[in-house]
């Protein structure tokens, strides 16, 4: 998929308001920027695996977006991809081979972290990241899969509101 110089630049603007699903098919390997900037009436995304890189501000102005899943294949996410996505609770997160965070600011979640409520971390994932839900402080329920052998620094400081872990058996 294109990357856009701005949101007006997409082909299906003028239709952004009207969309309510959105189906990004195996295969698809980037997602643009501005792709889906401004798509008010969608409320949830699952990133295929086969994506690698979210464009800047992709779903930024999604309002209506409350939930997202990305794919284990995604390594780059831009800035603002999710941004003013007020709507955004949940976030199922497979990326196994997202690099680490080297400070909270490299979170592709941090400019929202204050309005996500459920964070669930997939079954490929090994390592959670540093900074992963840092200062997410509406967060109230983490999955954790049983294939997670470690946490990194800092991934859930300040989560004050965190009311329930969930961490699988481990055997």
């Amino acid at each position: 998929m294109s990357n856009y110089r701005v949101a007006s630049d997409v082909p299906w603007y003028s239709y952004r308001g009207r969309f309510r699903t959105l189906i990004i098919e195996d295969g698809v390997t980037s997602i643009g920027s501005y792709a889906f900037y401004g798509c008010t009436g969608l409320t949830s995304v699952t990133i295929p695996n086969s994506v690698t890189n979210i464009g800047n501000n992709a779903f930024a102005g999604s309002t209506g977006l409350t939930s997202v899943t990305i794919g284990n294949g995604v390594t780059s996410i831009g800035s603002e991809a999710f941004s003013y996505c007020s709507g955004l609770k949940s976030i199922t997160w497979n990326a196994k081979n997202y690099p680490a965070f080297s400070n909270y600011s490299d979170n592709p979640f941090y400019d929202i972290r204050t309005q996500i409520t459920e964070f669930i971390i997939g079954d490929e994932i090994t390592s959670i990241p540093s900074y992963m839900c840092y200062e997410m402080s509406k967060l109230k329920s983490v999955t954790i899969s049983n294939s997670v052998t470690s946490i990194g620094e800092n991934a859930f400081y300040d989560c004050s509101g965190l009311k329930k872990v969930i961490v699988p058996d481990i055997k």
